[in-house]
């Protein structure tokens, strides 16, 4: 059972299948290929009550990873955190971009001759255009 901030708190459990062989072990029996689901339960509300949710998987530790995430929704921190690594992600580029990018430096500050040329040996042709 995780919590956060003592209002939210999640629980993975399972939802044997009607031939489940495992059906009389409960509702906490990890081993066991039928269908995770979630409990939540959020007291910041005013009806302070218990929902269900499908976890979409039949892997516990899949359900616990979901179970996670749904808390860290909540967190301002980790959205945060997640915000800043989407953005840094947004502004990679691809190396073949970089090095055409590095030619045309070149070219503008040197002139097409030797030193460029040594350059697209050692690092191959890009077309500046197309970046492949």
């Amino acid at each position: 059972m995780k919590t956060l901030f003592n209002r939210r708190t999640v629980k993975v459990f399972v939802r044997h299948s009607a031939d489940c062989k495992d059906k009389k072990q409960g509702a906490n029996w990890r081993k066991c290929r039928c269908p995770k689901s979630l409990l939540l339960y959020d007291s910041s509300v005013s009806t302070s009550t218990n929902r269900r949710i499908t976890a979409k998987t039949r892997s516990w530790e899949q359900a616990e990873k979901f179970a996670q995430e749904y808390l860290d929704s909540f967190d301002p921190e980790k959205q945060e955190l997640k915000q800043l690594r989407a953005a840094k992600q947004a502004q990679q580029i691809r190396i073949e971009k970089a090095i055409a990018l590095y030619y045309g430096d070149m070219i503008a500050r040197l002139g097409d001759h030797g030193t460029v040329a040594m350059a697209r040996s050692l690092f191959g042709h890009v077309d500046p255009a197309t970046h492949a």
